[in-house]
């Protein structure tokens, strides 16, 4: 019986000898991964389906050439078709795209993009059945974040507040210093006018003296949602954002929930009723944990997620 057993475990070793040198004869005649072929690896990101389905707008990250200057990778902006799997790049080369949006009838698509060393982030937009891509915004200090208007002819977005004639001035004479959580800017939400006239079109300022994180259109465009903190600091972007109503045309804000924790992604109902948004349980969870809904015009928030849910 003892020899059995000696037999059967000498037979499974040969056994994961032989498994073990398959993969090294296999991989010696296969060619490596080089750091060259590292550099040419591509990933995509930014996915956003077209209103009738037919087409998604999503942008190729790439890395730049060994013999590039110095710098972040680049993106791209393609579409392709979702009935012929057709891709067509739009914006290529040594560009740096993110965030496109379709248009709501699908004719144009909006996206951000830095075009030039020294220039700020611009909101542009490019017809989808093909054409030159023209800058919307001619914002100071760069866009963070936009949304189309429902109506199709204006796009709001997000920017942080210019410098002040006094701060450019003393720049211009060298004084460059930052001191930490001193001078801190707004981020205000604009909104600006289309179609445009071979020029950036002229925004206008909806807040003041707000930090706006991100924002949504309510689905008749009468209202804007929008996370905003107390100041412009990582712990107050990670900590202190609550959910506001904005009236886009005259600027008034109204608190809609005095959340202790973190505040995640948040939409509309599709009647315009309600708001339904991620959020923590309590101010110690360390994660956007919960489903919660609101009424639009304010009132206690429902929990939607299962007792001891263990997700996020």
């Amino acid at each position: 019986m003892k020899n059995s057993r000696f037999s059967e475990f000498g037979l499974l070793l040969l056994l994961l000898l032989a498994v073990l040198m398959i993969p090294l004869g296999v991989s010696a005649e296969r060619e490596v991964l080089s750091p060259e072929d590292a550099t040419r690896i591509k990933r995509s990101y930014h996915a956003r389906i077209s209103p009738d389905g037919r087409q998604i707008a999503y942008t190729v990250y790439f890395q730049r050439n060994p013999g590039d200057e110095p710098g972040g990778g680049y993106r791209e902006l393609h579409v392709v078709s979702t009935e012929t799997g057709k891709v067509r790049p739009f914006i290529a080369g040594k560009v740096n795209v993110s965030s496109p949006r379709f248009s709501l009838d699908g004719s144009r698509i909006a996206f951000l993009m830095k075009r030039g060393e020294k220039a700020k982030t611009q909101i542009w937009m490019i017809p989808v059945d093909g054409g030159e891509s023209v800058q919307v915004t001619d914002s100071e200090n760069g866009v963070s974040t936009f949304r189309w208007h429902p109506d199709g002819d204006r796009i709001a977005y997000v920017a942080t507040e210019p410098e002040t004639e006094t701060e450019k001035t003393l720049e211009e004479k060298g004084y460059r210093f930052v001191y930490f959580e001193e001078n801190l800017k707004n981020r205000n939400i604009y909104i600006c006018e289309l179609p445009l006239e071979g020029r950036p079109a002229e925004s206008r300022q909806i807040t003041e003296d707000v930090v706006v994180w991100n924002f949504e259109f309510s689905p008749d465009g009468s209202r804007i949602a929008a996370a905003i903190s107390p100041l412009n600091l990582v712990d107050h972007r990670y900590m202190f954002q609550d959910l506001h109503l904005v009236d886009p045309e005259s600027g008034e804000i109204k608190l809609v929930t005095d959340h202790d924790g973190k505040l995640g992604n948040f939409a509309f109902s599709p009647d315009g009723s309600r708001i339904a948004y991620a959020a923590s349980l309590e101010l110690k969870d360390h994660a956007v944990s919960q489903a919660y809904l609101i009424d639009a015009d304010g009132g206690d928030p429902v929990n939607l997620t299962p007792p001891e849910f263990k997700g996020h």
